[in-house]
């Protein structure tokens, strides 16, 4: 997918989601709560576009890494932010984007897997979501 194709799809999941927020709003809430939903949803559909656009564009990472998962012949490997740095994480990632061997290491560990090894990665970001909106065990 080009990034012409990205753009369009993120102003197509916008505007589907406003639209559907907005819908809602109209025939649930009196005129005037809908109004303050209508200005704080152009203010964030502003800001997700704005994120949206400079994650596309390579100017923003998309967030901490929470782990990749290499996919190798016959098994994958977990990399995790437990046990390896955001730093390494993210040369890993950048390895992974530009098809070169995974090479990275810190004080305690050494990574090398030879570019030819692997078949494909999938990447995990922390979620503000979940920060936000899960209960933690000592909330309860």
């Amino acid at each position: 997918m080009n990034k012409n194709d990205m753009m369009n799809l993120i102003h197509h999941l916008i505007s589907i989601g406003r639209f559907w927020h907005l819908e809602y709003a109209r025939l649930t809430v009196v005129d005037s709560e809908f109004q303050k939903i209508k200005s704080y949803r152009e203010k964030f559909d502003e800001d997700l576009l704005k994120k949206g656009e400079d994650i596309i564009n390579g100017i923003e990472r998309e967030g901490n890494i929470k782990s990749i998962k290499v996919f190798l012949e016959g098994y994958n490997s977990l990399f995790t932010n437990k046990e390896y740095s955001s730093h390494q994480l993210e040369q890993i990632l950048d390895s992974l984007k530009k098809s070169e061997n995974i090479d990275t290491q810190n004080s305690i560990k050494a990574l090398f897997i030879n570019k030819q090894c692997i078949y494909g990665y999938e990447v995990s970001y922390n979620s503000e979501y979940e920060d936000i909106f899960t209960k933690s065990k000592q909330e309860e």
